[in-house]
Order: C-alpha cells, then structure tokens, then sequence
C-alpha cells in the first residue's frame, strides 16, 4: 500500500528585525537580502532546512535525523520544502555595526563600519511541506524548537514564531486540465 502523503503551510511571523543574507554587498550596503523575482524579501528552503535540521541533532539520533532530512549516497530526504515568501512591500531598515577594540572599550576599530540590511518584524513568509502524514509529529516538534531564522541569531536578530497547518488540497484526476487550460483551449482557433 502506497504511503499517504500530506501538503502543510509553514507560517513564520518575525518577532524581532532579521537578516537573510545573500552573502553579498552593493550599493553602499554589505550585506544584502536575499530578494524573489518581485524583488520581496525570501526565506530560502535550505536555510529552514539546516536550521530543522540542526534542531532535529539536538533532540534525536543520527539516524534519525538521516532517514527524515535524507543524507549525501543517495538516502532521499521525506520532507520536501519551498521558501517561505512574503506578499509583504514593506520597506526594509540598513543597521549599521563595526567592531570594538574591546569588551570595556567602546571605541571602534578602523574600517569595520558594516551596512546590514534587515527585514523589519511584523513580516509574515509562508512556505510548504510535503511529506508522509506519519512524520508530522516530528516535524510539528522541530518546529517547536525553532525560535529564529537568519544571521545574528545568537544575538536576538531573526526571533520569529514558526506555524504548521496541513493545507487543503483539491482533488484533481491526473491528465484533467485545469480552468485555465480548458480556458485556452475553449479560445483557441481550431485550426491551432
């Protein structure tokens, strides 16, 4: 019998101002955030992936963690994410750090002033799961665990609440053609 699989919606609410780097810089900024096409702020899959991932280290067994997250020879991991993207335009804030000379002296080293952009709190990203509907207990308990995204999370940057809700799925028989086809179809010539 073949196993039952579920689509769930990843909600991550940002409870403090974060940063999803792309590891680059420009435009006066060094360190920029990793944007979709329509230029929004993006949560990419493999960043929610490792941090899971390093949840699932802290809390299971090594075969475990390998047999849900897959692992390099070929073992095919049994949650399958997307990003988590925003609808949100919001406007995005520059932080601006540089490094001390010491622990009790305030005074800043040479060249070391850094421009950090950070996706400001409130912002909302949603993503999917797929995965068999008797793995949803582990992963509604690495979700749990997970209490921030992106750099500087050691330092209070990135806190966020994650959610999990099984999505609705439509029912729809293989090769059945979806409105929008059957609205191409209905329009073409038919001659085409």
């Amino acid at each position: 019998m073949a196993e039952e699989w579920i689509r769930c919606n990843i909600t991550a609410e940002l409870l403090a101002d974060a940063h999803f780097g792309t590891g680059s810089g420009g435009g006066g900024i060094d360190a920029l955030l990793a944007r979709d096409r329509h230029g929004r702020p993006v949560i990419w899959a493999s960043h929610v992936e490792g941090v899971l991932r390093d949840a699932a280290r802290r809390l299971h067994d090594e075969q475990t963690v390998s047999d849900f997250f897959g692992r390099s020879g070929g073992l095919q991991q049994r949650a399958l994410f997307t990003s988590l993207y925003t609808s949100d335009a919001s406007e995005c804030r520059i932080w601006r750090s540089s490094a001390r000379q010491s622990y009790d002296n305030r005074a800043p080293n040479d060249d070391t002033l850094r421009a950090i952009e950070f996706v400001p709190k409130g912002t909302k990203f949603v993503g999917t799961v797929e995965l068999p509907r008797r793995d949803m207990p582990l992963l509604q308990r690495l979700i749990q665990e997970v209490d921030a995204l992106g750099s500087g999370r050691a330092t209070g940057a990135g806190r966020l609440k994650l959610a999990l809700a099984e999505a609705s799925l439509t029912a729809r028989q293989i090769g059945t053609p979806t409105k929008r086809l059957k609205l191409l179809l209905t329009n073409c010539d038919p001659l085409c």
